[in-house]
Parts: C-alpha cells; structure tokens; sequence
C-alpha cells in the first residue's frame, strides 16, 4: 500500500491551481459559426451546452479551491498547537 504524504504547503498548491483550472474551464469561447449553413444551429446549440457545463464545472472546482485551503489552514492550526502542546511536555522531562 502507498502511503499519501498530505501537508498544508501542498494542500494551499493544489488549492491555487483549482482555482486557476476553475477560471479556465468556465470561460468556453465558442467559435464564430458561419452563418447559413443548415449545421449553425446545430453547432450553437452544443456550444451552448458546453458553456453551462463549463460553469458548473468552474463552480465545483472553485468550491474545491475553497475546501482546500479550509483544510490546508486546520492542518497549519493543528500542526502548530500539536507543536506546542509537545514543547509543553518536552519542557517538562
């Protein structure tokens, strides 16, 4: 078994970059489609679609971002007092 070696400096990384992707993805341009032909309506109609999934997925990405650094700032808070309550004790030997 692989062990996951999870710390606050890679959580707050991974957070930065969802919320870079979470910009990218949101933003679909579609293309110009020449008008006239039979297939526009077609092709504006699926690039529609791929303009509200890109939203959504923007938003569940930005909502990662957010949950990421929730977590990378309980793991920095819980490192620190464990760091303390250990300097308490080591004081004490």
């Amino acid at each position: 078994m692989t062990l996951l070696d999870v710390t606050s400096s890679g959580l707050a990384t991974l957070a930065g970059r969802c919320g870079m992707w979470a910009g990218e993805v949101a933003v679909v341009a579609a293309p110009k489609v020449p008008t006239g032909h039979a297939s526009a309506a077609a092709v504006a109609a699926v690039h529609a679609r791929v303009g509200v999934s890109g939203a959504a997925l923007g938003e569940r990405m930005g909502a990662t971002a957010g949950a990421l650094s929730t977590a990378a700032a309980g793991f920095t808070s819980q490192d620190d007092e464990s760091a303390g309550r250990i300097a308490g004790v080591a004081g004490l030997i």
